[in-house]
């Protein structure tokens, strides 16, 4: 077995990852087999940044969300307690101080990518609603610990993967038809692309491109500098990062 392919620790030892981020360094998070320690991994280095005491009663299972603040900071928020239990819980993780402050809970949800953009986390729909996927969506100011509705997506919808390309947030999810640019200053939304939406759809950034791709491995690319128009790049079949 190669280096590369050998198996993560983390999932080997503990219970189960809660959700990863797309941003550098690559962080995970999850609870230690007896529950006391809330362990933080670093996927690149392949290996355990900060296990520091579990603040919360409750094993948290999985599906949590997770975002790369400034600095060794991380946010952390909600996941999937049980079957038809969800989390609202919010916790601020400092990596380099081996620390974990419990925030304000908010709207409890799973299956959401925060995003953080001038000291605020937006989390756009998700999980866990009283229909289950949820067109809600908040913002959580780090500077004032408080959180505030903002508008609602078009409909609801699960899976939703947000990036921040050019000071831009944009957002995807399962449901919806189109990407989506989300103003923050004007509180609403606009369409960037139609797709598909009956099928998942992942946003990340790479080397000053935003690519859009979905289940079924068709992707579409936006330059930086041309945002707003997106390039159908065909149907993925070996990498595309180049």
């Amino acid at each position: 077995m190669t280096e590369a392919h050998k198996p993560l620790p983390l999932i080997e030892e503990e219970k189960s990852i809660f959700h990863s981020i797309s941003d550098i360094p690559l962080y995970a998070c999850t609870i230690s087999t007896d529950s006391k320690e809330f362990l933080v991994y670093n996927i690149e280095d392949n290996k355990i940044c900060a296990k520091i005491p579990n603040p919360v009663s409750f094993d948290m299972t999985t599906k949590g969300l997770l975002c790369k603040l400034n600095g060794s900071q991380l946010f952390y928020f909600g996941g999937r307690i049980q079957r038809k239990k969800t989390s609202g819980t919010c916790l601020l993780i400092d990596i380099k101080a081996q620390s974990v402050e419990i925030l304000p809970s908010g709207r409890p949800r799973f299956f959401a990518n925060p995003v953080y953009f001038e000291n605020f986390v937006y989390i756009f729909g998700g999980s866990g609603g009283p229909n289950w996927d949820q067109a809600a969506s908040d913002k959580f100011s780090l500077r004032k610990k408080k959180w505030k509705r903002i508008a609602d997506l078009p409909i609801p919808t699960a899976q939703t993967s947000t990036v921040l390309f050019e000071r831009k947030i944009l957002i995807a999810g399962h449901k919806l038809g189109s990407i989506l640019k989300y103003d923050h200053y004007k509180n609403s939304y606009k369409s960037l692309l139609e797709i598909s939406p009956t099928s998942w759809k992942i946003l990340f950034i790479f080397k000053e491109r935003c690519y859009a791709v979905t289940n079924d491995l068709q992707c579409y690319v936006s330059e930086i500098k041309n945002w707003k128009i997106w390039n159908y790049h065909g149907i993925i079949d070996g990498i595309i990062l180049s």
